[in-house]
């Protein structure tokens, strides 16, 4: 993996890639790839869980069979042309039926938030498109054939082609896919784009220990308790409860794997022991770690 992102696409194991990134100076770097590889009855590599977007142009069919979050996708057709978008705080599992040759491009959210929008008093919230549902997009198909040559020649590559046409791409899928939600009104608190990213992400570093409100509040120029309300007005959820959320994600992304202990999964994510992560979980899911973890080994 590339550090602590999926910019290197390694996770899909591919036989060909060509991995093209914008220059530093950007709020996250974008990468666009090209990358073949064969069918396998196993499952690709998993991904690191990390607040970004994947953006999957199709070259040749190809047929998936996909889970997210543990819940099983029907089995879908990519023909030439249509795309799929995958939001990585997600935790999804892939086994590719047949030979593959995609293009991608790999979006942090950080970038969409850093666009200026079409609408004054807005700012960038999610993409409403459907889990992996395969559209036909005629302007991307037509961004993967301009940056062709470069991943044909990447040391031979104008850096600047590539911002412009990774930056147009960025522009098409938030115009195309993103939905905007309004800048809070006056008078109601509510943090900046910058100030929600840098939050989340002092979170989602911590998920393993204990994290202060007020060194969020602080990093974020805000006293504890306007921070406090502006993150629930802003997320809709008080930040407790947003930790507690991402730590049964990851609780969920480690239950997959059955080598490790429900010891260990509540170690790493910040419950007092075995019997506390059981509790939440339980109240949370609706079933106890160990069940749920059975569940999705007969699925």
């Amino acid at each position: 993996m590339s550090g602590k992102n999926n910019i290197g696409m390694e996770y899909f194991r591919p036989t060909q890639a060509s991995i093209l990134t914008t220059r530093s100076g950007h709020p996250a770097p974008i990468a666009i790839g090209r990358i073949r590889g064969m069918a396998s009855d196993k499952p690709l590599s998993r991904h690191i869980v990390e607040d970004a977007f994947l953006f999957c142009l199709a070259r040749a069919p190809c047929r998936s069979d996909m889970t997210c979050d543990g819940r099983s996708m029907s089995v879908r057709l990519a023909q030439p042309g249509q795309i799929r978008a995958y939001d990585y705080r997600h935790d999804w599992t892939c086994v590719l039926m047949d030979d593959f040759d995609q293009v991608n491009w790999h979006i942090p959210r950080a970038v969409f938030e850093a666009l200026e929008p079409d609408h004054r008093g807005t700012v960038f919230s999610e993409l409403s498109v459907p889990e992996a549902s395969s559209l036909v997009d005629p302007v991307a198909r037509q961004l993967a054939d301009l940056v062709e040559p470069a991943f044909l020649s990447p040391e031979a590559t104008n850096t600047l082609f590539v911002d412009h046409l990774s930056w147009a791409a960025v522009a098409h899928f938030a115009k195309t896919y993103g939905t905007y939600k309004p800048i809070s009104p006056k008078g109601g608190p509510r943090l900046s784009p910058r100030q929600e990213r840098l939050a989340k992400e002092m979170i989602a570093a911590r998920l393993d220990g204990e994290v202060r409100l007020a060194e969020m509040a602080t990093a974020c120029g805000l006293s504890v308790s306007h921070f406090s309300r502006a993150f629930r007005a802003t997320t809709g959820t008080p930040p407790h409860r947003w930790l507690l959320q991402r730590r049964i994600e990851q609780a969920k992304a480690m239950l997959a794997n059955p080598r490790v202990t429900v010891a260990e999964v509540a170690a790493a994510t910040g419950f007092f022991d075995q019997s506390h992560l059981t509790r939440v979980f339980t109240r949370q899911v609706g079933t106890a770690p160990s069940a749920w973890r059975k569940g999705q080994a007969l699925r």
